[in-house]
């Protein structure tokens, strides 16, 4: 039994520290807001996409979060039991199953939009480089 107890900490300890924020928060994100405080909501980004002036003359900076999706109650109890007989080792496969890319644009150092990343970054960069891109004010 104790294996087991052991093994549930270990998948909990697993599960929180891989540094993925969920979906829900980018319900705390809002346009206009700075770059630190989408890092303090979302933690750091996986990668930096872009930080280039487009020709428009704007800074724009292009964020790629990996957001975890919250789970069915169902969902839930079959990890916790995979957990408990895994001492852990399912975690990993669970994290890697259960998220998405987001893009988060920054026009001179402002969230100016985000979207659920696409498997066409060069089309993307292109028109992030061409388009004027809109300039949301601080703290609307």
């Amino acid at each position: 039994m104790r294996g087991i107890d052991i093994g549930l900490v270990l998948a909990l300890i697993v599960t929180t520290a891989a540094g993925c924020a969920s979906v829900q928060r980018l319900e705390m994100v809002k346009h206009g807001m700075s770059k630190q405080d989408v890092y303090k909501n979302l933690g750091p980004p996986i990668a930096v996409k872009a930080n280039i002036t487009n020709r428009h003359g704007q800074a724009i900076e292009v964020w790629e979060h990996k957001l975890a999706l919250p789970d069915s109650p169902d969902t839930e109890a079959f990890k916790v039991a995979t957990a408990a007989l895994t001492f852990g080792a399912a975690a990993p496969v669970w994290l890697a199953q259960n998220t998405k890319l987001f893009w988060l644009t920054f026009v001179n150092e402002r969230l100016s939009q985000w979207q659920e990343a696409t498997d066409d970054w060069p089309a993307e960069e292109k028109r992030i480089f061409e388009t004027k891109m809109p300039e949301i004010p601080c703290c609307l």
